[in-house]
């Protein structure tokens, strides 16, 4: 349901996922497979909403408390690895309009130094925005 207005809307959603995200799945299933599974979910989503949700609980694990969801056995480079650069294809076709969202959070990214500069300037180029 994390893809619908409402849980969009709902500020608690996309927090409760990311700590079940880090709690539950990443260990039992690794963050290889989770971050795979999510590229899949996001590009068979036919909804905007669905693949906004997915793109925004992977930015709170990387700004959330300087990504320290994300700082233990690579799991940010293998979130970057095997989720952010594999949806990037898909964001550069998007219509301009709905690129934006996906820009901005590349800015915020940026700005908040999430990345590293190698791995922040491939989703630059990954998604191709400046």
């Amino acid at each position: 349901t994390l893809g619908t207005r409402g849980a969009l809307e709902d500020r608690s959603s996309v927090p409760r996922l990311a700590a079940a995200l880090v709690e539950r799945f990443i260990p039992a299933l690794s963050a290889t497979i989770t971050f795979k599974l999510m590229t899949v979910c996001f590009m068979s989503a036919k909804g905007v909403a669905h693949r906004k949700a997915l793109v925004y609980l992977v930015h709170r694990l990387l700004t959330r408390n300087n990504g320290e969801a994300l700082n233990e056995e690579d799991r940010r480079s293998t979130c970057v690895r095997f989720f952010l650069l594999q949806i990037g294809a898909k964001i550069r076709g998007f219509e301009a309009h709905e690129r934006i969202s996906y820009c901005r959070i590349v800015s915020d990214l940026s700005e908040r130094k999430a990345l590293p500069p190698a791995e922040m300037t491939q989703l630059k180029d990954s998604w191709d925005t400046d």
